[in-house]
């Protein structure tokens, strides 16, 4: 879809006078209204693309709750939508959706919508099928929902809800037209060029428009049957509720917080604390705060909800008397003690110059939670105060002549002497002089201050001497009897002294941690050289490759086999056997070899 611009729009003759109503001034009291939405109720959408987004123009710049747009087609029920933040420079919001087509679209504005000074949006529609906005939405006052019915229908160059040979027609007898030409017919350009071409004639009858219709209606809407309490009825609201009733049953999802909401003689705007309860789909609960406070007031059940088929309700207000009920809420005085200077008590000329009556007065509070409250007493036209009790009495007063009072009583004492308390010597209980602050004048006011802490006195005498104390039981006097007894003889020696007070031997202790291993020790001295060790085994020469011949002892003869038995063991120590005989036998005998 060819998305709409405010400048385009002003181009549309029937569109010029809504923009040009958008700048108007405004005070400080006004509330924002809708000025502008795009495309309008009454043009309807007609070209030849699905239809995603609205704009909506405001007089002012206003704040935007998420919750304060909804966008519901009578197809798809409620459908999710995105809402831009406000554009400053036009005060206008972009509300984007998914695609609809052949469709009945409403889109609610809640009054929830506020400007910079807080007022709500003044929103009322009269008509959301033909909304006029030349002089911008409501009533005039703030409060009220801005209700929209949108159709969706492209090619429905003739508003009569079908897309047939009818339009095609219509469309056909308008080309060549444009803006400025007595016969351009705005309806007629549906891609919104200026004139009404071959391109406006194609669209109509495209494959994509041609045989679409709106759905309809049952054409019955509902209406609000009873609402309970009865209007025009004196209006407690001991509860803060009212219950709407319904002709016919209804769309529960329609049913918000914000259907119905109070505006007070004063136009402060009172809105249900959360959705209401559903008794059933035509019986809704409605619960409010401070509904007690309002006087004259009526509540508006706005066109935002529809039945089953999409029928919308038509707006209804109903006027109540009500009763601001709450009682102020009072707290009296303490008891107030004040001297006469004379005997007589005090006269009604002195009255009201008496500092502590003057404290005495203004000491009264009161609050109301609904309206301004005044306070009044006894003594606001004065009278002479006699010596004794004179209870004074306190009213509260809110706005509506709900009373509260109470009473407290003035004391006069007879003229005294200069008291202690009265440091200006007037004879009267002055503000300054309560100087421990419990409100009274007495002699607990007498009192100064702490003096400064003295300097240390001398030393007093030494006292006597005490008498000497009893003596105590000996510790083996087990008994305490004060004789030695032969079983207190505890360890046996016959002598009962202190050595029998010790007690048997305590438990074994465990043995204590090892501890950790000491340095090493320093070396010793150089021991005795120890003695010769055995001669060791002589070696063998390498064999000879000759043969070996013996050579004869002294006598010629060949080495006796004793003599080589003698000469091997010779070559083992002295202290063997061998060597021994060898020794018996006389001179050794060597085997030799013979080297060449």
């Amino acid at each position: 879809m060819k998305k709409w611009t405010l400048a385009e729009s002003c181009l549309a003759g029937v569109s010029i006078l809504i923009v040009c109503a958008c700048g108007v001034s405004r005070s400080a009291a006004q509330s924002p209204k809708v000025s502008f939405v795009n495309p309008a109720p009454a043009r309807g959408v007609v070209d030849d693309q699905p239809f995603d987004q609205i704009s909506v123009s405001f007089d002012t710049q206003v704040v935007v709750p998420p919750t304060a747009v909804t966008v519901r087609t009578l197809n798809l029920g409620k459908i999710n939508a995105i809402v831009s933040p406000l554009n400053v420079a036009t005060n206008d919001i972009i509300i984007t959706f998914p695609a609809v087509s052949a469709d009945l679209m409403t889109l609610v504005l809640d009054h929830t919508i506020a400007d910079n000074l807080g007022n709500l949006l003044d929103g009322e529609i009269a008509d959301p099928h033909n909304a006029d906005l030349s002089s911008g939405s409501g009533d005039g006052s703030q409060g009220g929902q801005a209700v929209f019915v949108i159709h969706i229908l492209q090619g429905d160059a003739n508003r009569d809800g079908f897309v047939d040979v009818l339009d095609s027609i219509t469309v056909a007898g308008a080309i060549g037209t444009c803006i400025g030409n007595a016969s351009y017919v705005p309806e007629y350009d549906l891609d919104l060029s200026g004139c009404i071409d071959s391109t406006d004639s194609a669209i109509v009858s495209s494959g994509i428009a041609l045989g679409n219709a709106l759905p309809t209606t049952d054409a019955f809407p509902p209406s609000v049957a009873d609402v309970v309490p009865t209007p025009s009825s004196l209006l407690p609201f001991p509860n803060d509720e009212l219950v709407v009733v319904f002709d016919q049953p209804m769309d529960v999802d329609t049913i918000g917080r914000t259907l119905v909401y109070g505006v007070g003689v004063d136009g402060s705007v009172v809105i249900a604390n959360d959705p209401p309860l559903v008794v059933n789909d035509q019986t809704f609960v409605y619960v409010f705060d401070n509904i007690v406070c309002l006087q004259d007031h009526s509540f508006t059940v706005n066109n935002s909800a529809s039945d089953p088929s999409g029928n919308l309700i038509p707006p209804a207000t109903f006027a109540y008397t009500g009763v601001d009920t709450e009682v102020p809420t009072i707290s009296c005085p303490m008891p107030l003690f004040v001297d006469s200077v004379l005997t007589t008590g005090i006269p009604a000329g002195d009255v009201l110059s008496n500092p502590s009556i003057m404290a005495f007065l203004s000491s009264v509070a009161a609050t109301d939670g609904c309206s301004a409250v005044t306070i009044a007493s006894d003594l606001d036209t004065p009278f002479d105060l006699r010596l004794g009790v004179t209870d004074v009495t306190f009213t509260a007063m809110d706005s509506v002549g709900n009373i509260a009072s109470c009473d407290a009583p003035v004391i006069v004492v007879p003229a005294q002497p200069i008291k202690c308390w009265d440091t200006n010597e007037n004879g009267v209980g002055d503000s300054v002089e309560d100087t421990n602050g419990d409100g009274l004048f007495d002699v607990n006011d007498c009192q100064g201050p702490q003096g400064a802490t003295g300097s240390q006195g001398p030393s007093g005498a030494t006292g006597g001497a005490g008498t000497s104390g009893s003596n105590g039981s000996a510790c083996w006097d087990l008994n305490e009897n004060g004789v030695a007894d032969d079983e207190e003889d505890q360890n046996g020696d016959d002598v009962i002294d202190i050595f029998d007070c010790r007690g048997d031997d305590g438990v074994a202790g465990s043995s204590g941690a090892t501890g950790q291993a000491g340095p090493e020790g320093p070396t010793g001295p150089q021991g005795s050289e120890g003695p010769q060790g055995p001669q060791g085994l002589a070696g063998q020469d390498a064999p000879s490759t000759e043969p070996t011949q013996p050579i004869p002892d002294s006598t010629g003869d060949e080495p006796s086999a004793s003599s080589n038995l003698c000469g091997a063991f010779g070559l083992i120590s002295y202290f063997s056997i061998g060597a021994f005989l060898c020794l018996m036998r006389g001179p050794k005998r060597y085997l030799v070899t013979k080297r060449s």
